[in-house]
């Protein structure tokens, strides 16, 4: 096992408007004084801005939490079951008859919580926990070789599926394995939803209003006109 590790990290952020001039400052710290220094810098960076007449704080006297208890679980998992499965997605890829290695094993779990509030007394909240844990396969027969790495998330420990990663990983990796280049033309095409996810997110900025009011959309011009296909 190569790293052991318990973080933990906080973060305050301040937007203010001086003059139509909009600027933010951040702190680690939540000391009086570090906080006084970040809203002072806060309007020193406000005052090279551009005036930004459209930026305003509206949002006034809301009041959301989003503390659930489907989001945000109680687990009573060991640390020492927690290491024992990331050294076991390691241990049964090995055991796979044509795996190299599993170079990549990993457990993890992250616990948040965000805070929004501003000066017209709206105060916002949201809570969250997440686990998850991953493995990779690296086939290495007949000179050619294929890695693959599969992940699980889950709310608790015991919803995770590392069985089932370490048979995706492997029989991915076993696939790739006579993979070759495929010669130009046109196909059929089945996504897979990760896939289709990361290929919608090259154009994500088309649909971004900031990149419009800044000229950089480039659909900006294009209101009113249809910009894709019916099929």
């Amino acid at each position: 096992m190569s790293e052991y590790k318990v973080t933990a990290s906080q973060v305050i952020g301040v937007r203010v408007i001086k003059d139509e001039h909009v600027a933010i400052s951040y702190s680690e710290s939540l000391e009086p004084e570090n906080l006084a220094q970040m809203v002072d810098q806060a309007l020193t960076n406000a005052s090279f801005t551009k005036k930004d007449p459209l930026q305003k704080i509206r949002a006034e006297g809301l009041n959301i939490s989003t503390d659930y208890p489907e989001i945000y679980q109680q687990d009573n998992a060991t640390a020492e079951q927690k290491i024992e499965l990331a050294l076991s997605l390691e241990g049964k890829i090995r055991e796979k008859p044509l795996a190299k290695s599993a170079p990549y094993n990993g457990y993890s779990e992250n616990s948040s919580l965000l805070l929004l509030g501003n000066t017209l007394g709206t105060r916002c909240s949201h809570r969250e926990r997440t686990l998850s844990c991953y493995t990779t396969a690296l086939i290495d027969h007949n000179d050619k070789q294929a890695m693959h790495i599969a992940a699980s998330v889950a709310r608790t420990f015991d919803g995770l599926t590392p069985e089932k990663i370490i048979e995706d990983a492997y029989e991915m990796a076993e696939a790739l394995l006579e993979g070759a280049p495929v010669p130009t033309g046109q196909y059929s095409v089945i996504f897979e939803q990760d896939c289709l996810n990361e290929v919608l997110g090259a154009f994500g900025s088309v649909f971004s209003g900031e990149w419009a009011k800044k000229g950089i959309n480039p659909w900006r011009n294009k209101v009113g006109e249809q910009i894709a296909s019916h099929c």
